[in-house]
């Protein structure tokens, strides 16, 4: 893409997976994009190189919206049931017949993803919720040999997530236990990129645990170690000059396999963005000068001075 500016504040769609993002600004100098998802315009922007919308992205187009259907008024040619009959409900079903009875299983199934909002936040589901998916992640792409961390969700307004390098939780006298931490503002995303971030600390904690080094500058830059080991779980990796190749996202073998593991997250809450604080006009500096020597003092505080030399009162000039 030679031309960057083409789509400055414009939305885009991914060619392969439809999903569709709103650009937030772009950097022509080191080619990158910074985009948001359409439904999350708060979110923290992502990171793209304009390599890779070139080879994976588009401008969206808005779809046409269809003209209104004509009706037919009650009692004409298409109301065949008049006014005495019952109306069928749009699954064919007469509005008085009650449902049919579903099955226990499918009613545990669907419990969780269809929760009335109303009910009160559970933090205790979630985290069963993710430890459900860390199991099922293990068994997928570490053939179920990667110990049992603590799953934890605290504020990172910086980060999706991180994996501790040592075992911080003690779980015994002797046994300890890594920590997982999935970032408490970004926690209602997409459950893909969410199952994503999990799986990203994941191959951290599979490498520390054999030594394999795939970060430094302290675990900040990650290497083209730890690019090959996301790929070759179904994560695709983009890079960052700051940060190596640090961003994963979800591939679609990877959002195949959730949904053939049966994988649920339902999250209906996430920790408020702390708001940045606004930065403070410096105060501007203005001087005293003596009248007679015409020494000069600047400062940005109210002061009352002497000249020393002259020992007469110094005079301010904004």
């Amino acid at each position: 893409m030679k031309d960057m500016t083409i789509i400055a504040n414009k939305k885009i769609v991914n060619k392969e997976t439809k999903e569709v993002r709103q650009v937030v600004s772009i950097d022509e100098e080191n080619r990158k994009i910074f985009s948001v998802p359409v439904d999350k315009p708060d979110a923290e922007p992502t990171v793209m190189a304009a390599a890779t919308y070139d080879r994976r992205w588009t401008i969206y187009e808005e779809p046409e919206t269809p003209a209104p259907e004509d009706k037919p008024e009650p009692g004409g040619a298409d109301d065949l049931l008049g006014d005495d009959e019952e109306t069928p409900t749009p699954e064919g079903k007469l509005a008085d017949e009650p449902p049919a009875e579903e099955p226990k299983a499918d009613k545990k199934a669907k419990k969780s993803a269809e929760a009335d909002p109303a009910d009160p936040m559970k933090m205790s589901e979630t985290i069963a919720a993710l430890e459900d998916i860390f199991d099922k992640l293990n068994a997928i792409y570490f053939e179920g040999k990667l110990p049992k961390p603590v799953i934890t969700v605290q504020t990172t307004p910086k980060a999706y997530g991180h994996c501790s390098t040592k075992k911080i939780w003690k779980a015994g006298e002797t046994e300890g236990m890594y920590e997982i931490n999935l970032g408490a503002e970004y926690i209602n995303r997409a459950k893909e990129e969410t199952c994503a971030t999990l799986l990203h600390e994941m191959v951290h904690l599979y490498c520390n645990e054999n030594e394999i080094s795939e970060t430094c500058q302290k675990g900040r830059y990650h290497n083209k170690t730890f690019k090959a080991e996301c790929e070759a779980r179904d994560l695709e990796v983009e890079y960052d000059r700051a940060n190596g190749y640090s961003h994963t996202i979800p591939t679609e073998s990877f959002k195949a396999k959730l949904t053939e593991a049966g994988v649920d997250l339902t999250v209906r809450f996430a920790r408020i963005m702390p708001k940045a604080r606004a930065k403070s006009e410096r105060a501007k500096a203005h001087s005293y000068v003596c009248p007679i020597c015409g020494q000069t003092v600047r400062t940005t505080s109210e002061l009352t001075l002497t000249c020393g030399v002259c020992e007469v009162p110094m005079g301010r000039v904004d």
